[in-house]
């Protein structure tokens, strides 16, 4: 078996490069995207972890995030650090 990965920006066919491998190969799919999408839910445990490490001000929802919360970008790149040892 092999194992590859399809990464690409936003529109950039990423989904229908996926279909068409699932139709034409009977290939079995993982979408990581959907799995951290849950991680990421109030409660779950990456949830915990950003708000814990790097959002200084919070009502943290997925998909609005950006408009509202600060960063602390300096400790968001150290726990980047601490998950790569």
């Amino acid at each position: 078996m092999k194992i590859i990965g399809i990464t690409g920006g936003i529109g950039s066919g990423k989904s229908k490069v996926l279909s068409y491998l699932e139709e034409t190969y009977k290939a079995p799919a993982y979408e990581a995207y959907k799995v951290a999408h849950k991680l990421q839910e109030p409660g779950q445990t990456c949830y915990k972890k950003i708000v814990a490490n790097f959002i200084l001000n919070l009502e943290y929802k997925r998909n609005e995030y950006e408009e509202y919360i600060d960063v602390d970008w300096e400790a968001a790149e150290k726990m980047d650090k601490e998950e790569g040892k």
